[in-house]
């Protein structure tokens, strides 16, 4: 933590890791309530971390928005999904590509969440739980039961 002027000023991450670990707090969170971590992909999730980069800079860090459209759209946030999806750790099987479903690979990465931003991310990622979970079917609000993790392979 640095400190200026007498205010306490929490240091920023510089770099994109925080997405990747909200994704693998979300998982860990929808594997603890036994559940089969599906949600929709749209243009929500992008204002979802726009909003939520406001309340955790120290976790979203240098995400950056570009705010002059519909949304706020953020280029990072869909190549961490292409990222995703080529290393098989994010997955569609429908045609319309929704809705999307995390492997249990993404576990490897919750592990190795930073400590001093845990909190943060948990927050994050049981906020995106609440908003965007959805069962096989895409219906949001709905949940898929986690019988086994080979339900995630």
């Amino acid at each position: 933590m640095g400190k200026g002027k007498g205010v306490e000023v929490k240091e920023i991450r510089h770099n994109y890791q925080g997405v990747y670990d909200v994704f693998a707090a979300f998982v860990n969170l929808c594997i603890s309530k036994r559940v089969i971590p599906y949600f929709m992909r749209d243009t929500k999730v992008h204002t979802f971390f726009y909003r939520e980069k406001e309340r955790h800079q120290e976790v979203l860090g240098d995400v950056m928005f570009d705010t002059n459209g519909n949304y706020p759209y953020s280029e990072t946030i869909d190549e961490i999904f292409s990222n995703l999806t080529l290393c098989s750790m994010l997955r569609s099987f429908s045609p319309n590509f929704n809705p999307h479903k995390f492997s249990k690979a993404m576990l490897r990465m919750y592990k190795k969440i930073d400590p001093e931003i845990k909190r943060g991310v948990d927050e994050i990622a049981q906020r995106f739980y609440d908003r965007f979970i959805c069962n096989s079917s895409g219906k949001q609000g709905k949940v898929t039961p986690l019988h086994s993790l080979d339900d995630l392979a």
